[in-house]
């Protein structure tokens, strides 16, 4: 009986040694398949919510217009930069910096001078010195068109814009479309059939902006991949006038002579791309706002790739209302590409991937507030969690993914010296015990 009493005073001590230990995150498990069947199985426990309601972060201080995450105080979180203007004023126009503070929470640190209503974001090392530098688009109406440049010194803070002209820009795009290993940009215009190109020299100082047909323009939204399998970076863009899609493939020289359009007619607002249904090719999924007069249904339209960079429209799916922007990650961490989108209800939508290119609603989120959207993992647990510019609120709506992987109890070197110390006083109380025992013994 007493050796039975020890035996749970040694386990009951084991468990007291593990809650003095620390905890390890997905970083600590195995990687591949076997972390992917571990955080599905984590993830159904926890019940059918995708995501946690959403945390609001203010500290903008105009208009949001887009909303762009990476790195960018090399402490491998990812951060926020948010363009925000007023277009009232123009030179009331900056670029908001939210610091992550590692667990998918954020701290307002500067804003930036940005000229004349920043419209649109982009980031990439530009100069090659190891720090993510940001690209900054103008818009159209306040007259001073140009994609600005703002250099990182290292933690996070930003130079004075260094400004290229542009004929009317909308939104902006960075990628190495020359393959000479360093970020070029592409810049879709809002009153030109056109898309500018702008080179870089690889010390961050880009070429004159080239223009290429596209044949058509207004809200041109763009998303840059290789979607032909040549290795070069392609371009895909979304219009609401003239053709509402234009595919424009490399020339391998960074170059992008002609387009192939093709013809929606509901009106395209955004535009992402990823492997939908796992063919190795790259889809695209377009949200589109339609029009009242004559009426057109709002939708989200899915075009599969060939293979070849030419595409078929798969599905349309009709709306109930307005989406603005779109943006593409594996939120349930099952291997398929699935959907999210904000609408100018106010609300962000997910659609759960079949594993096809199929989608279904899975989860609504009401954020009272409508604007741009951005996937990224923000707290380092694995999965894709969801950043949205509140755009008229003046601030930043974080929703955190509830498939990412819990912390798990290890033993900590502290946890491991309190649970030897206990196995050996119980090994010597044991000991002394039965000492005890045999010399009481041996006196008869």
């Amino acid at each position: 009986m007493k050796a039975k009493i020890i035996a749970i005073s040694v386990l009951a001590l084991f468990v007291l040694a593990i809650s003095f230990g620390e905890t390890f995150s997905a970083q600590g498990r195995p990687e591949g398949p076997e972390e992917d069947k571990l955080l599905r199985s984590e993830s159904k426990k926890r019940g059918p919510d995708l995501f946690k309601p959403p945390v609001n972060y203010a500290g903008v201080p105009y208009f949001i217009e887009d909303i762009f995450t990476t790195d960018l105080d090399n402490d491998g979180d990812s951060d926020l930069a948010v363009a925000n203007s007023w277009y009232k004023k123009p030179d009331y126009s900056v670029v908001t910096i939210f610091k992550n503070r590692g667990d998918g929470g954020f701290d307002t640190t500067a804003s930036y001078y940005a000229p004349h209503c920043a419209w649109s974001l982009s980031a990439a090392d530009y100069d090659q010195d190891e720090d993510t530098d940001l690209a900054v688009t103008t818009y159209y109406p306040c007259a001073y068109n140009s994609v600005s440049i703002l250099k990182n010194d290292g933690t996070g803070a930003f130079s004075y814009p260094y400004s290229y002209d542009v004929d009317s820009p909308e939104a902006v795009f960075s990628a190495d479309f020359d393959k000479d290993g360093d970020f070029d940009l592409a810049v879709s215009l809002r009153v030109r059939d056109s898309v500018a190109v702008l080179l870089n020299d690889g010390y961050g100082w880009f070429d004159p902006a080239v223009y290429y047909y596209t044949g058509g323009h207004l809200r041109s939204r763009l998303f840059a991949a290789d979607l032909n399998g040549d290795t070069c970076v392609d371009l895909a863009i979304s219009n609401q006038q003239g053709c509402n899609l234009s595919i424009l493939i490399n020339n391998r020289y960074g170059e992008f002579p002609q387009a192939l359009c093709y013809t929606l007619g509901n009106y395209p607002r955004s535009i992402c791309g990823a492997d939908l249904d796992k063919d190795g090719h790259c889809d695209l999924a377009i949200a589109n706002e339609g029009q009242s007069d004559p009426h057109i249904d709002p939708s989200i339209s899915i075009f599969k790739n060939y293979g070849d960079g030419t595409f078929y429209l798969y599905n349309d799916y009709v709306l109930t209302l307005t989406p603005i922007d779109i943006v593409t990650a594996d939120f349930d961490l099952d291997g398929n590409f699935d959907l999210a989108f904000t609408s100018f209800a106010g609300s962000v939508h997910i659609w759960l991937n079949s594993g096809y290119g199929a989608f279904e609603p899975a989860e609504t989120h009401f954020l009272d507030d409508y604007g741009p959207l951005v996937a990224s993992d923000l707290n380092g647990d694995g999965a894709p969690d969801l950043a949205v510019g509140r755009r008229n609120s003046n601030d930043v709506a974080i929703l955190i993914n509830c498939f990412g992987s819990e912390p798990v109890p290890i033993l900590t070197e502290w946890g491991v010296i309190i649970l030897v110390g206990l196995i050996t006083a119980s090994a010597l109380f044991m000991l002394i015990r039965r000492r005890k025992t045999t010399l009481s013994c041996s006196s008869f």
